[in-house]
């Protein structure tokens, strides 16, 4: 089972998904501009934060339980995270 929370703008505020007695949580706040300031995700006892970085409208750094830096050229070209892996992404 699934269940979404919105608050008056319409952002989801949070999520919670049961499958097999294991409930996942995940809340999200944002800045002033309405961009996704964090999310942090609750499974079991082990709860993880992610942070946003913006430049205008676009992410360009995740930092927290895990980082990672994105290469912008017209589009998202690539996701350099932990360990320097680069996942490259779809255009």
């Amino acid at each position: 089972m699934t269940q979404a929370t919105f608050d008056v703008f319409g952002r989801m505020t949070s999520m919670t998904k049961t499958k097999n007695a294991e409930t996942v949580t995940a809340a999200y706040t944002y800045n002033g501009d309405g961009l996704r300031q964090s999310k942090t995700v609750v499974s079991g006892e082990t709860s993880k934060t992610t942070n946003y970085l913006y430049d205008g409208n676009y992410v360009v750094q995740e930092s927290g339980s895990e980082t990672a830096m994105y290469v912008r050229g017209m589009n998202y070209i690539a996701k350099i995270g932990a360990a320097n892996s680069v996942r490259l992404l779809p255009v």
